[in-house]
């Protein structure tokens, strides 16, 4: 079973979603609103989802969104990273590849970058090996479920497949890879979709008051004293 069908499929990686999310809305993103009365709403979304998506394959919170915008190393590493592949795109390649031969400009960042990020991945694999091994049936369920888990702890079939192909799904270099490209589409693409959608409704008045008319009709928010809504759950539930 692949990465894919976890995340498609399985109940447990949807509930762990929706808990994650509450979490990090109610834990952070509520407080920092209500605390800092000016934000770079790229830089908040980017930091919301990069703490929903470690948490859901990891099983680790940086806690990088919070009122103090902590500046993290292995974060700060995932950016350059990011920056640097599309810097790429940008050039011939056989400019950027001399550039990784002499170890020169962006080159020589992405090294250092690189190195950082992936010593932080390897030590979350290490440390929930560790946790895996000593019980892993809390860690499967519910707001417990995280990919890095999964793939340590299932014996199923899709793991004999690929050992019979020569391909070490639980190798900590696999877990790494895996791990990376999950943390990429999970966050930049979720995170530069948020700040389109709240622009677009920031400058279309009609439509941000029939989203929240239909909050209102549908999840029972209640109107707080600033004017704001606080939606903590569907009533009947």
């Amino acid at each position: 079973m692949s990465a894919t069908s976890v995340t498609f499929k399985n109940k447990r990686f949807d509930l762990a979603v929706e808990i994650t999310l509450r979490q990090k809305i109610l834990n952070g993103l509520f407080p920092l609103l209500e605390n800092v009365s000016q934000v770079d709403m790229q830089d908040v979304f980017q930091r919301f989802t990069f703490d929903n998506i470690c948490r859901l394959v990891l099983g680790f919170d940086p806690n990088s969104l919070s009122i103090e915008f902590p500046e993290i190393a292995y974060q700060k590493a995932f950016d350059d990273i990011e920056e640097i592949i599309i810097y790429r795109h940008a050039l011939p390649a056989s400019i950027w590849k001399l550039q990784r031969w002499l170890q020169i400009g962006n080159e020589k960042k992405f090294k250092k970058s690189w190195k950082i990020f992936d010593d932080f991945l390897e030590q979350c694999i290490i440390r929930k090996r560790e946790q895996v091994g000593q019980s892993c049936k809390d860690q499967m369920e519910g707001e417990g479920f995280d990919l890095l888990t999964y793939f340590l702890a299932e014996d199923n079939d899709f793991a004999k497949v690929a050992a019979e192909s020569g391909i070490l799904i639980k190798s900590n270099k696999f877990l790494r890879d895996m791990a990376f490209n999950l943390l990429v589409a999970g966050r930049d693409t979720i995170g530069a979709g948020l700040v389109w959608l709240f622009w677009l409704v920031g400058t279309h008045p009609f439509v941000e008051q029939k989203i929240l008319e239909e909050i209102k009709a549908n999840l029972g928010a209640k109107t707080s004293e600033n004017g704001g809504f606080s939606v903590l759950k569907r009533e009947g539930n």
